[in-house]
């Protein structure tokens, strides 16, 4: 069984537009080399479906928007929660304390 991390940010990341999703999307591509199942939540929901798509097709599961955040946390057995920028962190960390006590969680400020 390969382990599972939950990676997030404002959005999904879009590689070709700014260096803090390059950054994101590198941590993803690292995980996926390395054997780890993947899966993304990005807080907003205006976003580039290409770059979701481009997810999707590396084997990411990826969701937009926060609103199946704590059913995915509750079902998702993570071992590790890699969560950019405050503001999205401040949103799953109720939920990960709660229904996942055991997953390491790193916050990358991007600062």
């Amino acid at each position: 069984m390969s382990r599972r991390v939950l990676v997030s940010q404002t959005r999904v990341p879009e590689i070709d537009r700014d260096a803090g999703s390059r950054r994101v999307g590198r941590f993803i591509d690292w995980l996926l080399a390395d054997g780890w199942s993947v899966t993304f939540m990005a807080s907003e929901e205006n976003v580039d479906l290409h770059h979701v798509r481009r997810l999707r097709q590396q084997g990411v599961a990826t969701y937009v928007g926060f609103e199946e955040a704590e059913s995915v946390v509750s079902a998702g057995a993570f071992e590790l929660a890699l969560l950019s920028f405050w503001e999205p962190a401040s949103e799953l960390l109720p939920f990960l304390r709660e229904l996942s006590p055991e997953t390491r969680v790193i916050v990358d400020s991007q600062d």
